[in-house]
């Protein structure tokens, strides 16, 4: 039996999970790709076999995130405009979804630590979260909602994220 795509994969997560830890400690343009190595105990020609660069894992992380986030809000998409009845449902949904991968949003959108990253979420969701709403886009009020909206929510985030231990992520519909 090969083991060869396993020890592969096993190698390029640790190298993964090495550049997030420093990621959360440190400003992107100052993670090296001798510090992430060290990190994750392997060589830097052992990094770069799997990564061209430190900016690679990020964008790899960030695509991942936005794309996961994105097929969300698609789902619930396809049942057309969230209504009353559905709006607790889909907070749940939401709130499911960033209780688990809350750290990576707090940290790619909602931190200030890239407003890259919170430019490049608005972009892909700006157009769902219109067809979740039902507002039209174009519209000078419609747009200042959805810019308002987005700011709670990155806020909000943020705020969560950096108090998780003493405040809940849960939604109660009712």
């Amino acid at each position: 039996m090969n083991k060869q795509p396993e020890i592969t994969d096993m190698t390029k997560k640790h190298i993964r999970d090495a550049f997030w830890k420093l990621y959360k400690e440190y400003p992107m343009d100052s993670i090296k790709v001798s510090d992430v190595a060290a990190e994750a105990g392997v060589h830097r020609s052992t990094f770069y076999r799997y990564y061209h660069d430190t900016y690679e894992i990020y964008e790899q992380i960030e695509k991942e995130e936005l794309d996961a986030y994105e097929k969300l809000l698609r789902e619930e998409a396809s049942h057309g405009i969230i209504d009353r009845e559905r709006m607790g449902l889909f907070l749940n949904r939401v709130t499911v979804y960033l209780s688990e991968r809350g750290e990576y949003f707090y940290y790619l959108f909602g931190s200030g630590h890239s407003n890259g990253s919170m430019n490049a979420m608005y972009a892909r969701m700006r157009p769902l979260f219109f067809m979740l709403t039902g507002m039209k886009e174009g519209d000078i009020e419609s747009e200042y909602y959805m810019s308002v909206l987005f700011q709670i929510l990155f806020t909000n985030l943020t705020f969560w994220y950096t108090h998780r231990d003493s405040v809940e992520l849960s939604y109660i519909a009712g």
